[in-house]
Order: C-alpha cells, then structure tokens, then sequence
C-alpha cells in the first residue's frame, strides 16, 4: 500500500515537471496571403510596413510579451531576409521572450498551408497562441489562456478557443466582407455552426459606399439538427452577427495534425473552424472567448486589423485616439521605422489635442497641427502649412501653405508648397509638386512622383514597379478570387527569389506607359482603381461620402487660411458625424470634443453648437433614408427622426448647456443652423418642443429668448425663426398662466 501510494506521487511530480518544462509558445502568421494593401507590399512584407510610425509587427510581439508568452515564431513565406534583420535587432527588447523568424520551405497559398509548415518544422510542444501579424489589440492574453484551459477541463475534446470582440453590424471597425454568423450554446459558448457572409454587408461594384441597413441583417441558413444536437437539451443557442474575429486563437497541437489531415484546408474559419465543428467523425470542439466579457479584460478591450486601406486608416485613428493603451505612440513600448539604424523605441511626446512629436521636428509658427497629428524627427512643416488628423514620419517636408488633411505620410515624403494631400497613403519617399492635389483614397507607392499642379484622382494605386502593373491597371483593385500574397501571385515559379523587385523574366516585354494622373514629369504608374469599400478614403467616416454636414462646403482642404473657429466647425463636423453614426457611448463623444475645445481655445457655447448641429443633420440623414432616398423627405418622417436624434443624443447637449445662459445660447445657435438648413427654420417650434421634453431647455431660457426676438425686424433671420416658434411659445405661456391661476386658487383656499 505505501508502495503504491509512494509510485502514485512520483508519477504526479513527474507529470507535474513536464508541465513546467512546456514553455508558452506562439505563432505570428506575418504573411497576408492577400493583394489587399498593394502597392506598399511590393516593397516590403506587410509585417514591417509602418503603422504610426511603428512596424505592425511591433504592436503584435508587444501584446505576446505582455501575455508571458516564452518563445514566439514568425512565420513567412517571403521577405525572411528582411523579417531575420528586424527580429535580430529587436529581439533583446522583448527579453525574456524568445523572438525567432521561421521560414517556410514551399510555395504557401494560406494560412493553411503556412500552419501545415510550421508543422513539420516540429517547433511547437502543445498549447500555443495563433495570432495574424496585422493585429493591434490591447486585450488580456492571460484571461483567453484561462477560458481555454477552462474549456479543456470541462470538455476534454476542446481543441481551439477562438476571440472575438463584439462590434455592431456597420461599425467602421468591421473589415470589409469579412462579416459573419455565429451560432453558439450561449451557456458554455460553444461554437455550433459558423456560416461567412461572403457578400459581406458592402457593395462589391463601384458604387459609394453606405452604411448597412442594420434593421435587417443578412439572411444566413442554419443547419438546425446539427445546433440543437450540440447544445444539448437544456442550452440556449444563439447566432450571433455583432461579433469581430480578432484573429487571436489558442489551439491545442492537435489542430495542426488535423491541417496535415486535411490538405485542403485553406482559411482558418471558413476551413479549418468550419470543418472541426461540422464533423462528426473528428469529435472536436471549438469555443468563442469574448474579450471584453472578461473581466481581467476591461471595459474597453481593443482589437482591430490593419486588414486593407481602409481598415488600415481606421486603426491609424484609432492608435492616435489612445483605443489600443498602452500601446499607444508616446508609452515608450513601440520601436521607430528606424530599425535598420538600431534606433530601439519611439520617444514621441504627447501635447494638447492628442498631437504626438518625436524631438527634431521644426514647425513654423504661422502653421497647424493638430488635432490628432504625428510628425516624426527630422520633419519641417513651413510657414501656413496645416497638418490636421494625420501621420507624418520622419524627414519628411511640408511646403509653406500645403494642407494634409486625414493623410499618412510614411518616411521621406516631400510635400510643395501650395500643395493639398486630403484622405491619402503617400509611401516611402513620395514627392509632391508644389500645387499639386491628391485626392482622398489615393495610395502612392515608393518615390512615385507628382507634377507641379497636377491633380491625382481617389481611391487609386499608384507604383513605380513596372512589371506589377502589366494587364493590371484597367480593372479595379476588388480583392479578386486569387487570396494569394502579392508577391506570390507576381511571380510565375512562386519560388520567391525576387519578390521585391521587378521580374526579370519580363524584362524584354515593352513597359508601360507613365501614367497621366501624375502629370507631366511624374513618375509612376496606375496598379489600380480600388472598390469604396475597401478604400483608404472611407476610413473615419460612416460611408464614402459624410452625412449631410453644414460646417463647411468644401470639406475643409483649405485649413491653413481658416480661423481657428472655422477649423474647429470642420473638425469637430467630421468628428461627430463619424460618432453619432456609430452610435458612440456620450463620455466618449464628450472626450473627444474637449479634445478639439481645449485644442482650439473654444468655449462651452461653442461645443454645444457644434453638437446641435451635427445632431440636426443627423435627422435629416436618417429621414432620407427612412424615405427611401426622397429628397426632400416627408415632413412627418423628418419630425419623427429629429424627435429620435434629440431623446437620443439629449444627455449629450446637457453636458454642455447647464445654465440658463447656456441655453439662451444653445437657441441662437439653433438660429445660425437655419442659414443653411431652412428646415430647421420652418420646425423651430418643433425643435424648440423637443429639446424640452428632453429636458435640455427650460422655460425661462425660451422665454427670456422671445422676449428679444419678438423685437427683431421683420424679414431677419431671428425674426423668422420666432414666428415659427410661435405655437410652442404660446404654449408655454398658456401653461405658466394656468399654473399662477392654480397657485392663486391654493393661497386663497389657504
């Protein structure tokens, strides 16, 4: 008996020591096997292109560091070379976790392929974490560990535990046709059934982009046997459409044998998740983990891809917003595009209105920057310039009077004077002529030049690589079926020796002709025209086009000779309009504001105004597209879209207007919005009416208000506005009357 319990124990310590020895490891996919961010992977893997400032693949080892993770892998098929110099350099400041690059040694197609690589490479002992090389997120690694461990203990044949971060059907932080349906027990969260939306919820033709319809989700068929039989009897499935793959997994070894098993499986969900939990015969599990359910995670677990232009502009807003802290530009955390030098981390200081300068960086007195603005060392913005909501890398130059507006600029980029870069990617050593114009949803790639004065149409693909762009610049850029990367898909034996260069194999072919957009004396050549959807020139903003904004007319490319109180409207439009279509929590909105307020100098009154106006065109947005696009729409339908707008965003102006001044004010600026919406004039009952019952205006404030209007001339604006408020104010003087009536009636009863 004491033998038996002696040999029992020792067996326990033994299992014990191999469970120690195992190190936490993890696998860092650095490929795209995509041609969704050409022209800029011509040059470089998508791992190492710059991100604030900072290469994507910086922002993925961080977040491995912070989870304890041991031993991390980068897989790639192509750009080893480059890939090794950056690990070998960087590698010591991610201590004691072991950085290494692992080299593919066939043709990969998929992560598929790439998972069945890292396979017979033999490298990974058990469990270990799976993450894309374009993820930013700031969520807690450790808590995604303990679901899967707490997976694993209660089903034994658990295998993968997928993250994913709920996000509204819509929002801008949802990839492009990467939409899907999850259906899962909503007790254990086990995935019952994945079903993609390969339509995604974007037109695929060229047509502007629009926010979905998110009263009406995509139809999706659901095997119903097969759901309730792995539910079980006393579960709950729910199928969920708001959820955002965060391309975060912890897998148990076993998925990769089940890869090598089946060699036709490509893409990890469409795949590899849909064939675990659609067979039978493998008698595998796959669990969901909500990040921001955890509560190791927070409140505001962060996760985005930086998966095409358009979701690269977006997560280039959101790293300047702070959404992913800490790894955010002036934590000290992130290294510099320098790496090449052995510069070790960005030393960025963070100034009024979220405004990120490394040191050496000479700004004229007379020009803008900010709000949410980089600029990188050795970058020199000349007199009148304006750099508003844009990245700028290092040494870079902005002539005098130029105006870059919702751009990123990378290394090297010369912009003359005069010169306009709006809602644009200008790559690695750029050069734009003086008075030239790059219109939003541009992308430059490196040293493609612009003539003096020439204007460079949106939403195309410019590159300086000839052999790329054979056959190529005549269709769109709409993610075609070919998902392979694009240096794999350029080259015809797909050994990837020359995957950086132009493919001497078409040398002797004639080159293509330089492309006219870039004016006489540029230098460069049309790739492609990119689908809307998927355009760097939707980022930021609810659709390819803002909604109705009456702030400026012109968008706002003229900054640098606008007052600080125009620049302020402008920015703040775009702001709110992007927020309110979101549907954005009201401390965040507030946040923000005060960040242009503080930014600008603006006062309170101010703030407010912006608000109501951007509040107004949001009805009307929602009114055209309650009726069907009618312009303009239906009286009634107009009146119950503002009443929605006001009970909606109502707590959002009361942060603003707290006394009775303020709300005086708050009425004159619903004045100033009836010169461009005449709307608002003819409803100012309405609206005054409305902010009431929601409790924003009081009646001694409106009062105190028509007791002036009522004097203005005749054929005034204010004149106007108080002889359509007429019913409400006589309203409000009919309940005063009857209530001093009623209060007399009590003192005599007294």
């Amino acid at each position: 008996g004491m033998g038996a319990k002696k040999h029992g124990g020792g067996a326990g310590a033994a299992a014990a020591d191999i469970k120690r020895v195992e190190s936490l490891q993890a696998i860092v996919l650095a490929d795209a096997f995509a041609r969704k961010l050409r022209p800029a992977t011509f040059d470089g893997p998508k791992a190492l292109l710059p991100l604030a400032n900072s290469p994507l693949l910086e922002y993925v080892l961080e977040f491995l560091a912070a989870g304890s993770v041991e031993e991390a892998f980068v897989f790639c098929c192509h750009g080893g070379d480059e890939l090794e110099a950056y690990v070998a350099q960087v590698a010591p400041r991610f201590a004691p976790m072991q950085v290494s690059v692992l080299r593919s040694r066939a043709a990969c197609f998929s992560p598929g392929d790439a998972l069945r690589e890292v396979y017979e490479a033999n490298v990974i002992q058990g469990t270990f974490v799976l993450c894309g090389g374009d993820v930013v997120t700031n969520m807690s690694l450790a808590a995604l560990l303990r679901a899967h461990a707490d997976n694993k203990a209660k089903d034994k044949d658990a295998v993968l535990t997928a993250t994913v971060l709920p996000l509204p059907l819509g929002h801008r932080g949802r990839p492009a046709r990467e939409d899907a349906a999850w259906t899962c027990d909503a007790d254990t969260g086990r995935l019952l059934h994945f079903e993609a939306l390969p339509e995604g919820l974007c037109p695929e033709d060229g047509s502007p982009w629009e926010a979905p319809d998110t009263d009406r989700p995509p139809r999706v068929a659901i095997p119903l046997e097969g759901v309730l039989a792995g539910a079980g009897a006393a579960s709950v499935a729910t199928v969920r459409c708001d959820l955002l793959d965060c391309c975060v997994d912890v897998c148990d070894h076993e998925v990769l044998t089940l890869l090598v098993d089946n060699f036709d499986w490509a893409d990890l969900r469409r795949d590899l998740v849909a064939g675990i939990i659609g067979s039978d015969i493998l008698g595998k599990t796959v669990y969901l983990h909500e990040a921001a359910a955890a509560p190791a995670a927070g409140p505001c677990a962060f996760a985005a891809r930086a998966h095409d232009w358009r979701g690269y502009g977006e997560l280039t807003g959101d790293v300047l917003s702070r959404w992913a802290f800490p790894l955010v530009p002036d934590s000290g955390l992130l290294g510099t595009m320098d790496w090449q030098r052995g510069d070790k981390r960005a030393a960025y200081r963070v100034g009024r209105g979220a405004v990120y300068r490394e040191e050496e960086v000479d700004v004229a007195r007379t020009s803008t920057v900010g709000p949410r603005a980089m600029l990188g060392a050795g970058t020199s913005v000349d007199q009148r310039a304006s750099v508003v909501r844009s990245v700028v890398g290092r040494r870079c130059h902005i002539g005098a009077g130029a105006t870059v507006l919702d751009a990123v600029l990378w290394s090297g980029v010369h912009v003359g004077a005069g010169a306009t870069v709006r809602g644009a990617v200008l790559c690695d050593d750029v050069r734009v002529g003086a008075g030239a114009t790059v219109l939003p949803g541009a992308v430059l790639g490196r040293s493609v030049v612009v003539a003096e004065g020439a204007t460079v149409p949106g939403q195309s693909l410019y590159t300086t690589h000839a052999a790329r762009v054979r056959g190529a610049g005549a269709k769109a850029d709409d993610e075609d079926e070919d998902d392979r990367d694009d240096r794999w898909a350029e080259t015809e034996d797909g050994d990837g020796d020359d995957v950086f260069g132009d493919d001497d194999g078409d040398a002797a072919a004639e080159p293509p002709t330089p492309c006219a957009d870039l004016g006489d004396g540029g230098a460069g050549f049309l790739l492609a025209r990119t689908a809307p959807a998927v355009s760097f020139a939707c980022a930021r903003r609810p659709g390819a086009q803002p909604e109705e904004s009456c702030f400026s007319e012109d968008g706002g490319s003229e900054a640098g000779d606008k007052s600080p109180e125009e620049v302020f409207k402008e920015n703040a439009a775009d702001l709110l309009t992007g927020m309110l279509a979101d549907g954005a929590q009201t401390d965040n909105i507030v946040l923000e504001v005060n960040a242009l307020k503080f930014a600008y100098n603006r006062s309170v009154a101010a703030c407010a105004a912006v608000c109501v106006r951007a509040i107004l065109s949001r009805a009307m947005s929602q009114a055209r597209a309650a009726g069907a696009g009618s312009s303009p729409p239906a009286r009634k339908t107009l009146l119950l879209q503002l009443r929605k707008a006001i009970v909606r965003w109502g707590p959002l102006l009361q942060r603003y207007v707290t006394s009775t001044a303020d709300q005086v004010h708050l009425i004159e600026a619903l004045e100033e919005c009836g010169q461009s919406m005449p709307w608002v004039v003819t409803s100012f009952s309405f609206v005054l009416q409305f902010l009431y019952e929601a409790d924003v205006l009081l009646e001694e404030p409106v009062m105190r208000w028509a007791k002036t209007a009522g004097a203005a001339k005749e054929g005034t604006l204010r004149r106007d506005c108080y002889a359509h408020a007429g019913k409400f104010i006589e309203w409000l003087q009919t309940a005063e009357s009857e209530e001093d009536e009623s209060e007399g009636e009590d003192d005599e009863e007294d």
